[in-house]
């Protein structure tokens, strides 16, 4: 939904039911946060209708999984607002450009990570706002070409193209240097994780690999055989369906971890660069993209 289209919830959203969410315990609802004195500070929000409302509430704001859709509901003072995301630049290496390469979020969006092609990889525990460098491979640029988050943005994963994997378990303040397919550098694709950062899966210019400990032990997947593939990868919630695509070759599904593989053809029985796939949570919602070519979806 364009953030410019303004939508009144307000005729539905009855003041007696505004006063009952104002009234959840906030550290305990997951479903809004709440903040003092921040609202001033916070960008990419426009102010549409404003109704009075007795009774204070302190800034409240990310009310969307109560009321449906983008719309967020901003309590500051004694006033309620409502009003659709814009769209903010972000500076994480400054004001300059640069080749993004990589980015994930977390289930709310309040924890991203973006990686730079050629320079570093970034944090933000603030939607955005702030953001802290991160040096997985110690204080050098590298090509930072896929990163994944769990639910919460606690777990993460991270590949470099010509280098290493990397997995963080806060936030990414700390990581661990992963190996799949042993002590050599891959030109890592892609990477995938559940929504408890347990499940991953990897792929490389050459092989596929999957993890049930949270990359602490890789096993190698072999969809399309024996052979290599630049591999693309996407994961379902809980980490047991799968979906990958391989650039020149096929799309293959897994609905048990990756044990076992079936060919798809949504292009009919020929080889397609697929360059990108993607899961619903379940695994029984798919997308997948050839470059110079179609998009499809399964359902």
């Amino acid at each position: 939904m364009s953030s410019d289209t303004q939508k009144s919830f307000l005729g539905q959203i009855t003041e007696g039911n505004i006063k009952g969410i104002s009234k959840l315990n906030c550290s305990r609802s997951k479903n809004m946060i709440c903040l003092e004195n921040k609202f001033l500070t916070r960008a990419g929000y426009r102010k549409y209708n404003s109704i009075p409302y007795s009774g204070h509430i302190n800034l409240i704001y990310d009310f969307h999984r109560i009321v449906g859709g983008n719309l967020k509901i901003i309590g500051y003072g004694d006033k309620l607002y409502e009003g659709y995301p814009a769209w903010t630049e972000r500076r994480p290496a400054g004001d300059a450009n640069k080749t993004w390469r990589s980015a994930a979020s977390d289930a709310d969006g309040s924890n991203l990570i973006a990686g730079v092609s050629e320079k570093r990889l970034y944090t933000s525990a603030d939607y955005g706002e702030s953001w802290t460098e991160r040096r997985p491979a110690g204080d050098a640029d590298k090509y930072w070409t896929s990163a994944a988050s769990d639910s919460d943005g606690s777990n993460l994963i991270a590949g470099i193209f010509n280098g290493r994997l990397y997995t963080s378990a806060n936030y990414g303040v700390t990581w661990t240097e992963r190996r799949p397919a042993g002590d050599v550098d891959k030109k890592w694709t892609s990477v995938a994780s559940d929504s408890d950062g347990s499940n991953l899966i990897a792929g490389s210019n050459g092989r596929l690999y999957t993890s049930s400990d949270s990359g602490v032990s890789w096993t190698e997947r072999q969809p399309a055989g024996d052979v290599n593939k630049y591999w693309n990868a996407a994961s379902d919630s809980d980490g047991s369906h799968l979906i990958v695509a391989a650039n020149g070759g096929r799309l293959y599904t897994s609905a048990d971890y990756g044990e076992s593989w079936t060919e798809r053809q949504p292009a009919g029985d020929v080889d397609k660069k697929w360059t990108s796939a993607a899961s619903d949570s379940d695994g029984s919602h798919l997308i997948a993209c050839a470059f110079n070519g179609r998009l499809y979806t399964y359902e």
